[in-house]
């Protein structure tokens, strides 16, 4: 006898419902593609079939809400503010576009705010491409927010958040932040606005000029990188998890051509307890970071980071650096450390695809052997910076090197095995 969906057991409709929910876009692929936010269309067609599924599914179907700036997705956010399930409301995202662009509630724990500029359009955005640009003062960014759509929308978005007041979120994740500059940053307000927030995301958009040239050969770059703790570090007093996602065309720590500063500073979030990192440099203004915050911190990722010791870095340390030096910080805390990719090429011929010399296959290659055959070995990352393109390459005679050696491997295994102490202690 045929059984409906009504008629399963409660249990078994809600798996069903989180299942469905799984398809759910987050992260790094919000404003790639226009249809990344038909991620509830099989919830919303059953929440159609009765009025008891309409009721059971909002929650799930409503948790995340987009907002863009025009007319229909207003209209339609102020029908959900104005119904009962505004209460389900938890996530806002706002994808801001602007003319000339190629491509188009209370209880909000998380705010997102994108601006999906595409910066291939030459006639309509070169000044978005221009790598020699001058540094704008700051009555020539009050001034050209006030001229330019795009810029006008970006002050105007910041501004409206500030309007909230009384209502704290959670979390603010700024994604894809422009290279230009928006006035609010300096405001008292908008440093008072950030000082609530528990999760702080913060990823910062990568250009090519279309010649090969990077963010980093950007005086423009540069300057927005460096003032990130007066705009946004200093002031994040309540935030227990940051999240700093740098382009690999503009990565961030070490001093010297094309270098970019890490503005990250032991007395700032006080209360930090998790920090996760993306296409950043092992520098001494990391490790000052993390000692600072070495009774606080519980968890630390970091994704893509690299020491600089070769090419243009002025002070280029190894991993051992930052592995001996939180050591002996004593972080009583930290339980979780990962450190990703694991594997990284030892040869040319596995950057390149190229065909192995000999020489690469009795020595190298024996070493990518020894990695194979023991699987608590691995190479930790370093990387170089062209001067000409500011291109980032993988420094493959100091991946061997280092792992030959053993240094770096040594110390990040007496960190490990006091991490995983901290782990069994939180865990008794």
């Amino acid at each position: 006898m045929p059984c409906g969906l009504i008629e399963l057991q409660a249990e078994l409709q809600l798996k069903i419902i989180e299942e469905l929910s799984k398809d759910e876009v987050r992260g790094d692929d919000v404003g790639k593609q226009d249809d990344r936010f038909k991620i509830h269309h099989d919830l919303m067609n059953w929440s159609c079939t009765s009025a008891y599924y309409r009721d059971s599914l909002a929650p799930y179907i409503f948790k995340t809400v987009i907002l863009r700036n025009d007319e229909k997705s207003g209209c339609s956010l102020n029908a959900l503010a104005s119904s009962r399930h505004s209460e389900c409301v938890e996530e806002l995202h706002f994808v801001g576009s602007a003319p000339g662009n190629a491509k188009e509630g209370r209880r909000h724990s998380q705010t997102l705010v994108e601006f999906a500029y595409h910066f291939d359009d030459w006639d309509q955005w070169e000044d978005g491409l221009d790598l020699c640009a001058e540094v704008e003062t700051e009555e020539q960014v009050k001034a050209a927010e006030e001229e330019e759509a795009w810029r006008a929308l970006m002050a105007k978005t910041y501004d409206a958040l500030l309007r909230n007041q009384g209502i704290h979120f959670k979390t603010l994740d700024i994604n894809q932040l422009v290279l230009k500059k928006v006035y609010t940053f300096n405001s008292k307000l908008f440093h008072d606005f950030l000082s609530h927030f528990e999760r702080f995301t913060l990823s910062i958009r990568g250009e090519d000029n279309g010649a090969g040239w990077k963010s980093n050969k950007s005086e423009e770059y540069h300057a927005l990188i460096s003032g990130l703790d007066e705009c946004f570090f200093d002031h994040l007093a309540s935030v227990t998890t940051l999240i700093i996602k740098a382009p690999k065309e503009g990565p961030l720590g070490l001093e010297g051509m094309n270098h970019a500063r890490l503005a990250l500073k032991k007395d700032q979030m006080p209360l930090l307890k998790a920090v996760h990192l993306e296409h950043v440099f092992i520098c001494p203004e990391l490790i000052d970071f993390l000692v600072g915050h070495s009774k606080t911190l519980e968890r630390l990722s970091l994704n893509h980071c690299f020491g600089g010791v070769n090419g243009l870095a002025e002070n280029g340390i190894h991993w051992k650096q930052l592995f001996d030096t939180v050591y002996n910080a004593n972080p009583e805390k930290l339980r979780q450390i990962e450190i990703l990719p694991i594997k990284l090429p030892l040869t040319d011929a596995e950057v390149w695809g190229a065909p192995e010399t000999e020489t690469e296959i009795s020595e190298e290659v024996r070493d990518r052997q020894i990695l194979e055959t023991d699987s608590s070995r691995r190479v930790f990352a370093y990387t170089t910076l062209d001067d000409k393109y500011g291109m980032l390459f993988q420094d493959e005679e100091e991946n061997l090197a280092s792992f030959l050696r053993g240094e770096d491997q040594a110390s990040y295994e007496r960190l490990e095995h006091k991490i995983n102490q901290n782990a069994k202690k939180c865990n008794a």
